[in-house]
């Protein structure tokens, strides 16, 4: 299943262009694909502190993400809480609102662009 998240991740990249693409969009598309993505896996980093960017997806999910982040296929970029609020998903953590290190959990929200 990994795979098969990787390659329509991808395929909606490349459709999308250069438009804001953040992990809301990315869980419609699959759940468009009849693809399972909710789970109790997260995509973070502990470069300063626990700092997630995404929660409450599969471990296929979350695998296929950092694969092609690690493949040099995607990146991150940081983005206005706004593009989630549009989308209508939030993470319930405080947003990381400037470049610090982080003892309890914050949400960092970014769009998903190919690389």
């Amino acid at each position: 299943m990994k795979n098969k998240i990787k390659e329509l991740v991808l395929t909606f990249l490349k459709d999308h262009g250069k438009n804001v693409i953040d992990f809301v969009d990315i869980e419609r598309m699959l759940e468009e694909n009849d693809i399972d993505f909710k789970g109790d896996s997260a995509i973070h980093t502990r470069n300063y502190g626990p700092i997630y960017f995404w929660l409450g997806m599969s471990q296929d999910f979350a695998d296929a993400i950092i694969e092609l982040k690690n493949e040099g296929k995607i990146e991150f970029k940081a983005c206005d809480i706004g593009i989630y609020l549009i989308n209508g998903k939030i993470l319930k953590l405080p947003l990381v609102e400037k470049k610090q290190t982080f003892k309890n959990p914050h949400w960092l929200p970014v769009r998903v662009k190919l690389k």
